[in-house]
């Protein structure tokens, strides 16, 4: 019998979505199984820290040391030897957990206004609704995103 556990361990999955109608990339990175949330496996922190290093430059030990755990979002600003070449991104690393995503996806929005300068207040429900519903479709479910 194969378990639900068994689909996530030691996968980290990773899906890159433009955020029109801006400049900016959400690279989506879904870690762990659905039954160690908010922990991240050693294995899987190192591969993650290396796949860091690589896209988005900074040294394996920093993002190493970073990586203690998921479900967060962050905007990462890279280097220029880096795969992302200097490119500003908007990282999100969340768990099989769709209560993870919905509650991460809050996180892009706002980083996204921030970053965009694209307002968020009650003025500007309908960007926010949309831009939210086309993250979701994209990212729910967990098992059609690519495995690193």
């Amino acid at each position: 019998m194969v378990q639900v556990r068994d689909i996530y361990q030691g996968m980290i999955r990773f899906k890159e979505i433009k955020l029109l109608p801006t400049d900016f990339n959400l690279h989506a990175y879904v870690v762990g199984d659905k039954y160690s949330h908010s922990r991240i496996s050693n294995k899987d922190r190192r591969l993650l820290a290396d796949v860091f290093h690589k896209r988005y430059g900074l040294e394996f030990e920093y993002h190493y040391n970073r990586l203690d755990q998921v479900d967060f979002v962050q905007t990462i600003g890279t280097t220029v030897k880096s795969e992302a070449k200097g490119k500003t991104t908007i990282v999100m690393v969340v768990s099989p957990y769709l209560k993870s995503l919905v509650h991460e996806l809050i996180h892009v929005l706002w980083y996204l206004s921030k970053s965009s300068g694209l307002d968020m207040d009650y003025n500007s429900q309908e960007w926010q609704a949309w831009m939210y519903e086309y993250l979701f479709t994209e990212l729910k479910d967990f098992r059609k995103i690519p495995v690193i």
